[in-house]
């Protein structure tokens, strides 16, 4: 009996002492659901856009410990990378040539807006011109909500996030991403075909 109750001691000292060096966060149930099922959420855009998924996994890591606007932070990198992959497919030129990863938010959407404006223009009127000018001018809104609205502010230090902000932003992101990721990926090699749409 002594035996084991020693043997019991050594092992509760064993626990504590690396417990010691361990830190534990409590996540809420609500929370542990967005956690758990992030992959599951966010599939579409994985699919299509593997380059974002340490972006997304920070992103929701953050709004489970409740680190809000860092996870504000990871959103708008996520949905950066959407915004390049759809000025890559409307082939948008920029300034000086400048590279669209090296270009900032406004300089794509006023290219982006000019693409779409274009189609609008010269496109003949009909369904494959309403689902394209749908899908560009509603992107491009979003995008320039996203940018007005977080991206400059968490880029700059102008404004912290709540949880309930925070929240927003990560179903605002999901949901575009996952809604761009029905027609594009991250290296578009080939305009998107309105006609097959």
């Amino acid at each position: 009996m002594r035996d084991l109750a020693q043997q019991g001691q050594s092992l509760r000292e064993a626990i504590e002492g690396e417990l010691k060096y361990r830190r534990f966060a409590f996540i809420s149930a609500e929370k542990g659901k967005v956690h758990d099922r992030w992959q599951l959420d966010w599939e579409s855009c994985l699919k299509q856009f593997p380059s974002t998924k340490d972006e997304i996994s920070d992103a929701v890591d953050c709004y489970a410990l409740g680190l809000n606007t860092a996870c504000v932070f990871h959103l708008m990198r996520v949905a950066e990378l959407g915004l390049r992959s759809l000025a890559k497919e409307r082939k948008v030129k920029l300034p000086k040539n400048k590279p669209v990863e090296w270009a900032q938010w406004q300089e794509i959407l006023m290219a982006l807006g000019k693409s779409a404006d274009n189609i609008f223009q010269m496109w003949k009127m009909g369904p494959v011109k309403d689902k394209a000018l749908g899908f560009y001018n509603g992107a491009i809104a979003e995008l320039t909500g996203f940018k007005d609205e977080y991206r400059n502010h968490v880029m700059h230090s102008r404004k912290n996030y709540d949880e309930v902000q925070a929240g927003s932003v990560l179903f605002k992101v999901k949901d575009f991403m996952n809604r761009l990721s029905a027609v594009l990926d991250e290296n578009p090699r080939r305009s998107i075909n309105w006609r097959k749409v």
